[in-house]
């Protein structure tokens, strides 16, 4: 059975990150990746075109020859001093290395027959306020709607940025690590803002020291440092790489006109060639006089391979200089898009399933989407891309785009594997109806964004372990004390050395790991709302309850357990209520691995044996065993044989208790008088219970273990029966877990967990009953009511009380 990839706490997914001003979500974008892996230059080219040697060449020598390169071989600007000599501000000291950067596509123009052409500064689309020193463009990302007829220039969008470049003077460990930190920022807002994007780019430079990165969604690497004054071709390989995609592709690169001369190529004719997929801007040098005033045609992304070169639909006067193949497909899929999905304006997106596109109308979650490694998890409501007949109504779906581990089924898999095997009638109304999904080696991998799959596909974590050469570490070290009479910090971070050798004084730590990730896509029949957005409490614990038959009905079946049970994946489709989120269900009748030992699922209803990674229910030994004991003692805990830690289906159903608690602990009936110190009492154990920040193991196994929990007694007077029946439904598994416990390891027959199942459905029932006893049904929360001037504050936007629960 395949292995799962350890999940874990997430800054970006709590709500500190989305109520943080703009400086603290920056530190919190490198608090959650804070040791970076170093690869080689060598190594790092793989992930870009491959430049053949005689074009790196060539351009070079045209760099020398046209004084970009001066004669001691440094960079012009630079002939005798590094930049943190020069007295000039930042932004003009690298005005040099931008316009080297124009220079290679000059040059690269005239090798290849290509053109390249000034874009102006990028706009934040999600209210990003920070913008990189400078960045490379793919102008094939340029949309219809960022051209208009008007002669004021038009700020390009972030969605079409693939490179993001920082530079300091300074070589001071603060300037580097501020650096550090605002070209992170750039990759995760590219990441984010853009669906379409699988990865980006990025390039930081301290005085001379210039590091180039990549971001993906299964890992970050940064390039091992060079200098950029004296040591040009990384740079001017990196540049080409990108500008050039489309006449660097494998059908393609064997067409390069090997001999040509770059000289012979005046401006005057590079101006009838195609504009090169890539654009260099430099936020401090952009010269709006040059903006043609009219809208210029854009390079379709997904046009077929053209045998020609041409500009604006006119074949180039002089062939004998161009490239015979230029591949748009290769150069869109190697700037770091998805050939799949295409944007039609903006927020509205075209994407492909199987053999059927459709369109999207409206986002659902993309909540998960923030990081920049993970599943990245977005759901759109979407209807299928055809020609629709008069008075004929669109059905909408709903599609789900994630990466997931490579080593995992997909969502899909598990699916088609259920419903072989539950009872039908319960999959039809409990289960979701899948629609189409990308088959087996149909969704694009991150193995294969190495040299666009030349090396062969692996899962191998080894492979890419064995590439990093160092650790680029931002956390803080801790004091060490110095022999001196002061103490002496180290660096705000530092660069360990080899992965396999612990520097002295430094904490042990682990490596980053490499764990290969899949693109997945699906389409899913039925609209849902989920619990999280529900405000009828009657309809939500119907649906606790539905779920609840549901995983009677995966046990029963097929011996599956959920693994993930929250608030998002318990989902009302207007009747019934359906369990969605399958990609963590195991089989427990598969052969046993330690996919078991892994913490999986939403934090704040997770079950409290799998955060602790250990059972908790053991019986303890009595004294009348002790002197049973021929020696008097019991043996020690060391000789009793080891049973690693599994889960099963008791903690689904405690997760669905953590469900009750929430519910009843988070909202206020509409119909009853609001009493504020009761108000206040509720939102306060609902804190100590759910906040993103707490210590689950402790806080929540006391709650377990406390005979009769205090927490109930601070519960509003309409929820006091409710709150009795979940301690019934508490002390229910609490004995379960007993009787499971008593003899490990845990069989599938074991005989506690048939009466756990259906005394936990009969316990949600009666306070269904109880609920419509009372008639209570329309609930508010409580934070709106305690703080409706921050409700009315959330709803214009200026802040959010809380994102979705947080994943582990």
């Amino acid at each position: 059975m395949p292995e799962h990839a350890p999940r874990r706490c997430r800054h970006l997914r709590c709500s500190t990150y989305t109520t943080s001003k703009f400086a603290t979500q920056r530190h919190l974008v490198v608090q959650d990746h804070p040791e970076i892996p170093v690869v080689s230059l060598e190594f790092f080219q793989t992930v870009t075109p491959a430049v053949p040697d005689i074009m790196l060449d060539a351009v070079l020598d045209n760099l020398k020859e046209h004084g970009s390169i001066t004669g001691s071989g440094r960079m012009r600007g630079f002939g005798k001093n590094d930049p943190k000599k020069s007295g000039r501000p930042e932004n003009d000291t690298f005005a040099h290395v931008h316009e080297l950067t124009e220079a290679i596509i000059r040059a690269g123009e005239g090798y290849t027959g290509q053109e390249s052409f000034q874009t102006r500064l990028p706009r934040s689309e999600r209210g990003n306020s920070s913008r990189p020193d400078g960045f490379g463009r793919s102008s094939m990302a340029q949309h219809d709607d960022e051209v208009t007829d008007t002669k004021l220039p038009q700020l390009p969008s972030w969605s079409g940025i693939i490179l993001a470049k920082e530079g300091k003077k300074a070589e001071k460990e603060s300037d580097a690590l501020d650096n550090f930190e605002k070209v992170m920022w750039s990759g995760h807002h590219i990441l984010r803002t853009d669906p379409r994007r699988n990865f980006c780019f990025g390039m930081s430079t301290g005085n001379a020291t210039c590091r180039l990165w990549f971001f993906a969604r299964s890992h970050i690497m940064v390039s091992e440092p060079f200098n950029v004054i004296t040591n040009h071709a990384p740079l001017v390989r990196f540049v080409l790489s990108l500008s050039f995609a489309h006449v660097l592709s494998p059908l393609s690169v064997s067409c390069h006109p090997r001999h040509a001369d770059l000289s012979t190529v005046g401006e005057n004719a590079r101006s009838m060639f195609a504009s090169s997929p890539l654009t260099a801007t430099s936020s401090h040098s952009t010269i709006d006089d040059n903006i043609p005033s009219k809208p210029t045609s854009r390079v379709p992304p997904l046009s077929a391979q053209s045998s020609q070169s041409t500009i604006h639909g006119e074949v180039a006067t002089d062939p004998s200089h161009l490239c015979p193949s230029v591949n748009y497909d290769f150069a869109w899929e190697a700037h770091g898009y998805d050939p799949t999905m295409q944007e039609i304006r903006h927020g509205v997106y075209r994407i492909c399933v199987g053999d059927t596109w459709y369109i999207t109308a409206g986002i659902l979650s993309d909540s998960r989407a923030e990081s920049i490694c993970g599943r990245c998890t977005r759901v759109w409501r979407v209807y299928e891309d055809k020609k629709y007949e008069e008075g004929e109504e669109k059905a909408y779906y709903v599609l789900k785009d994630v990466w997931v581990d490579s080593s995992n089924d997909t969502e899909a898999t598990i699916w088609m594997r259920l419903k072989e095997k539950v009872n039908p009638d319960v999959f039809d109304r409990h289960f979701l109806t899948l629609v189409a999904a990308f088959g087996p080696g149909e969704g694009a991998t991150t193995c294969g964004f190495m040299r666009r799959g030349n090396y062969p596909h692996t899962e191998n974590v080894d492979f890419m372990d064995s590439q990093f050469i160092d650790i680029l570490d931002l956390e803080p070290s801790p004091l060490i004390p110095n022999k001196g009479t002061e103490p002496v910090y180290e660096d705000r971070f530092h660069i360990q050395g080899a992965p396999d050798t612990e520097p002295l004084a430094k904490r042990a730590k682990e490596r980053p790991q490499y764990l290969p990730r899949t693109h997945d896509r699906s389409i899913w029949k039925e609209v849902c709302e989920t619990y999280h957005d529900h405000d009828d409490i009657q309809v939500m614990f119907t649906m606790l309850e539905h779920a609840v038959k549901a995983l009677d009905a995966m046990w029963e079946g097929a011996h599956a357990i959920h693994r993930d049970i929250s608030t998002g994946n318990i989902l009302f489709d207007g009747t019934n209520g359906r369990l969605g989120d399958l990609e963590y269900v195991v089989f427990c009748d598969d052969e046993p691995s330690s996919l078991h030992n892994v913490k999986t699922g939403t934090l704040p209803f997770m079950a409290v044996e799998v955060s602790l990674g250990a059972y908790q229910f053991e019986p303890r030994p009595l004294a009348e065993d002790v002197f049973l004991s021929p020696t008097g003692v019991l043996p020690s805990r060391g000789t009793k044989p080891v049973h690693p830690f599994r889960h099963n289906v008791l903690h689904d159903l405690e997760s669905i208790w953590w469900l009750v608690m929430w519910s009843i602990f988070r909202y206020y009936p509409e119909n009853v008088r609001l009493e504020v110190q009761a108000l206040k009492n509720q939102r306060r154990t609902y804190d100590a219970l759910f906040s993103p920040n707490i210590a689950v193991g402790v806080q929540r196994m006391n709650v377990l273990n406390t005979r009769l929990p205090a927490i109930i007694s601070s519960l509003s007077p309409p929820f006091y029966d409710m709150g009795q029946l979940a301690l019934r439904l508490r002390n229910l598994l609490i004995f379960s877990y007993g009787i499971a416990e008593a003899s490990l390891p845990i069989k599938s027959d074991c005989q506690a967990f048939r009466p756990a199942f259906d005394t936990t459905a009969v316990l949600l029932r009666h306070m269904k009953m109880s609920l419509e006893k009372d008639g209570i049904a329309g609930v508010t929360s409580v934070f709106e009511l305690l703080y409706p001037q921050k409700r009315k504050a959330e709803e214009t936007g200026d802040i959010q009380e809380e994102a979705p629960p947080m994943k582990k």
